[in-house]
């Protein structure tokens, strides 16, 4: 991580704002009460046909002709009363079927006083006739141009509420416009307050804390640092020290091995027996004595290889032994010879810096090979034998000091191992502080450009305690760059995005840092804060003068549709009383429209679309308007076109009576005769009739002691005073057959009285023979036996009503009901009322036997040849009055 690389930032926040209005972010003071950019107050609220809805019906309420009930087109107006109303009755009487009877006097003869009296009612009626029909062809007028109107202004209602619903509806999308101005501004102050305080949802940290936050931990990362670095310094001198220790140890291993070790193949002797040879030397020895000995030994060896023997050889040699002993000892004396480890730091670095020259056989080599290849000679390789010695000894003493480091337990192993610990706790120490400044730097990175932005800290983490500080310090480089903008890649564009792009907030300039962003944010947010309370102001102001324009129209509306709507109820008021004075069935009936309140959109505290526009108006009018439509004077239009023809048919049916009339004098005296005969021809036909049936009416048992009446309505004159009394020996004639058949009829009707009882009876018996069987079988009887008493209740309430002083408690012990119901009813078990089914035979046989029964002759009771030909005597002096027998004559013959 180089403190070089280059880091850019686009700080995307995401609604617009111009330019002018970004840069004022942080300075304007504009009132809260002025309209936003691209908003004005509400226009005026008005609709195109409202003025004309105003006075649709000012045509049929004012025009020419109307309220003038003199104009009455063909039938004129001189039938028309003082006070508008046509006088007189337009009924004269019955005229359907005029003739001769209408005129009668009472005694056959022509009344002349009263035909004319009928023809005066007759041309008098026909007047109000045309009176009427003019009249309600007037009111048919005027119901059509209300109609027509009412259909106009059913076509203007949809326009009106087209328009009426229009001006709410623009009122709402501007209120919806200016709310959604203010939802996006109220979106970007939270999203600004995020960015600034950060978000508990998703856990993100806001700019200010970031910046408190990463200003102080700058503050002490310094510090932080450089305890380690200090730490790092001391881990390497501990290693050091370990390192100085474990290479002192091996030398002087190494020198204890060539120096005092001894080896089976070193014999300076070659008989230890022998008494030249020292006691030192006896035996094996270390390579030390061994090669000092051997090299002492060959100084007494001569050129030619005897053995040399004199005071100046023994001299020469030893002096020759000194000088290699004390090379040999310089080796020793500038090789570490002190084991021990340090106990203290103190130690340690007094040990780390104590010169040492010789650590390994390499440096033996290197410092002294060239001195003690000056010992070479006679056949003997000092040098050699040294050099590979003290290698050899290293070797070995190399191999059992690692031996030793790698052991658990020793010395070297348990110092090593503080150093591997002493250094862990180092890299943990300094891995803390990486994984906090890099997650600080990563959170400072998100709530600037809103990424998540982690930095690779791998080799960091596997590098050395000096290299974790240095890579700590990149880090305090870039958050000191990113908390103070120094660095170009603090640089930083904002973008405050909105729902409506347009509305999104764009900063011309670039903010710097974290301490930079911070103050640039948190003067947008003033800004929106600022923005939001106007918008809210605004739209306030707004939703009160746009409803205030709505109530004035409405209020403007009613006032036009005032003096129409009074005018109109009483005009239909009076309009109905004339179509119920003249006769009419019907009338104009339309009901108010029903009031609609306007409703306040909890919401937008708008007014909401209505309904029905016009009831909103209409329940505002007084009296309110009437919710006339044009189907609504359908009842009134179909009255007054009934009324019209039935007018039209009465004075047809007067005119054509009148016409039937004029010719009716002349043969009236002449029919009265005719008619006189035809009454008595009726009455014969009747009388015949009736006697032909007598014996039909006596035998018959469903009709007994019926007979017509006809037979007596016809002796009232003096010439049938025999009929009268051959009538009262007819009804005398059936006097016994009546008896009898009354009294079967007395019996019969006793008997389909008792039916109910008997039915009853049988439900008894039938519920008791149910419940019998449930208890053979086992089963619950409980509701078998309530069902039977309920059953019981029922018989003794019908029956003892039905048997009254008969009632004997009911049936006795052994006897069923149904027994003891058929054994009271009239006629026992032989029929009578005893059996239901029997007395529907009967009755169904009586039907039968009558449908086939054929004419009887007469009876021998009743003289009908006598009455017969009374009546023709009758008949034939009515004849000889008359002269003629009318159209009932022959009929009767």
């Amino acid at each position: 991580m180089g403190k070089g690389r280059k880091i850019s930032f686009i700080l995307v926040l995401g609604l617009s704002f111009s330019v002018s209005a970004a840069e004022n972010a942080t300075t304007s003071t504009t009132q809260t009460s002025a309209a936003p950019p691209g908003f004005n107050t509400p226009g005026q609220f008005n609709v195109a046909v409202a003025q004309s809805m105003g006075s649709i019906f000012g045509k049929c309420l004012s025009g020419p002709g109307f309220g003038q009930i003199a104009d009455m087109g063909q039938y004129g107006a001189s039938a028309v009363g003082p006070n508008g109303t046509c006088p007189g009755s337009e009924s004269a009487g019955d005229f359907s079927s005029v003739d001769c009877k209408h005129f009668s006097d009472g005694s056959g003869g022509f009344n002349q006083s009263k035909y004319e009296n009928a023809l005066k009612k007759i041309k008098e009626a026909r007047k109000t006739i045309g009176c009427k029909i003019g009249q309600v062809s007037r009111l048919k007028g005027e119901i059509g141009c209300l109609q027509s109107q009412a259909d106009s202004l059913a076509q203007q209602v949809g326009s009106f509420q087209s328009g009426f619903t229009a001006n709410i509806r623009q009122y709402q999308t501007d209120v919806a416009k200016i709310v959604a101005v203010k939802t996006d501004r109220e979106g970007q102050q939270e999203f600004v307050q995020k960015r600034l305080n950060g978000d508990e949802k998703t856990g993100a940290k806001g700019l200010i804390a970031l910046e408190e936050t990463t200003r102080a931990m700058v503050k002490g990362m310094r510090n932080e640092i450089l305890q380690i670095k200090e730490a790092n310094k001391q881990l390497d001198s501990q290693r050091k020290a370990l390192t100085n220790l474990m290479e002192n140890r091996k030398m002087m291993l190494t020198n204890e091995c060539f120096m005092a070790e001894k080896n089976e193949s070193y014999r300076c002797c070659a008989n230890d027996d022998d008494p030249n040879c020292p006691d030192t030397m006896r035996g094996p020895v270390s390579a030390h004595q061994y090669v000092l000995c051997r090299f002492q030994q060959n100084q007494h060896i001569g050129a030619g290889g005897q053995r040399r023997k004199s005071k100046v050889v023994d001299r020469q040699a030893n002096a020759r032994t000194s000088d290699l002993a004390a090379i040999l000892s310089d080796i020793f004396n500038k090789s570490p010879i002190d084991p021990n480890l340090a106990k203290t730091p103190q130690e340690a670095q007094q040990l780390a810096n104590k010169p040492i020259r010789v650590l390994t056989a390499a440096d033996i080599t290197s410092k002294y090979k060239g001195r003690l290849d000056k010992f070479n000679g006679n056949g003997l390789d000092v040098s050699g034998f040294v050099l590979k010695t003290y290698s050899s000894c290293f070797t070995k003493s190399a191999y059992s000091v690692d031996k030793e480091r790698i052991t658990s337990g020793t010395t070297f192993y348990v110092e090593a191992e503080k150093i591997l610990a002493a250094e862990r706790k180092v890299k943990e120490d300094g891995a803390v502080l990486l994984n906090t400044y890099s997650q600080q730097y990563m959170d400072s990175l998100e709530a600037l450009i809103g990424q998540h932005m982690p930095l690779d800290t791998t080799a960091c983490n596997k590098g050395t305690p000096l290299t974790l500080a240095n890579c700590l310090d990149d880090v305090r480089n870039n958050l000191e760059g990113v908390l103070d903008g120094t660095s170009a890649s603090s640089e930083m564009r904002i973008l405050i995005p909105a729902t409506d792009p347009a509305n999104a907030i764009r900063l011309p300039s670039s903010c710097r840092g974290l301490t930079g962003c911070k103050i640039a944010m948190e003067r947008v947010s003033d800004y929106l804060d600022r923005e939001v309370k106007k918008l809210d102001a605004f739209k306030k102001d707004y939703v009160l003068k746009a409803n205030q324009n709505v109530d004035a129209f409405v209020k403007k509306m009613a006032g036009l549709m005032n003096m129409q709507s009074q005018q109109l109820k009483g005009r239909v008021t009076s309009l109905n009383t004339s179509l119920a004075s003249l006769g009419v069935r019907g009338s104009v009936s339309f009901k108010p429209v029903q009031g609609e309140d306007l409703e306040i959109d909890r919401e937008t505290g708008l007014y909401m679309e209505p309904k029905n526009a016009l009831n909103v108006i209409g329940s505002k009018v007084n009296p309110p308007i009437m919710d006339a439509k044009p189907e609504d004077f359908t009842d009134a239009l179909s009255g007054v076109a009934d009324r019209i023809n039935e007018l039209k048919e009465k004075d047809e049916k007067l005119a054509q009576a009148e016409i039937d009339l004029s010719s009716l004098p002349a043969t009236c005296k002449e029919e009265s005769l005719g008619r006189l005969g035809d009454k008595i021809a009726e009455e014969n036909l009747s009388h015949l009739d009736d006697c032909a049936r007598s014996r039909e009416f006596c035998e018959d048992e469903e009709a007994m002691g019926r007979l017509s009446n006809s037979i007596a309505e016809i002796v009232d004159e003096p010439e049938f005073e025999d009929l009268s009394s051959k009538l009262h020996g007819f009804n005398q004639a059936c006097a016994k057959t009546r008896a009898a058949g009354v009294k079967a009829d007395e019996e019969e009707l006793e008997g389909k009285k008792w039916k109910p009882c008997i039915g009853a009876a049988k439900a008894v018996d039938k519920a008791r023979e149910d419940k019998d069987g449930m208890y053979k079988e086992g089963k619950d009887t409980g509701r078998a036996a309530d069902d039977l008493d309920a059953k019981t209740r029922k018989f003794d309430e019908l029956c003892k009503k039905i048997a009254g002083d008969k009632w004997d408690g009911g049936p006795s012990s052994g006897q069923t009901y149904e027994e003891w119901a058929t054994e009271n009813a009239p006629g026992g078990d032989e029929g009578g009322g005893g059996d239901v089914a029997s007395a529907d035979k009967k009755d169904d046989k009586k039907g039968k036997e009558k449908k086939d029964k054929k004419p009887p002759k007469f009876s021998e009771s009743v003289d009908c040849s006598a009455i017969a030909a009374n009546l023709e005597r009758q008949f034939g002096k009515y004849q000889r009055v008359s002269g003629s027998y009318g159209s009932k004559a022959d009929e009767a013959q």
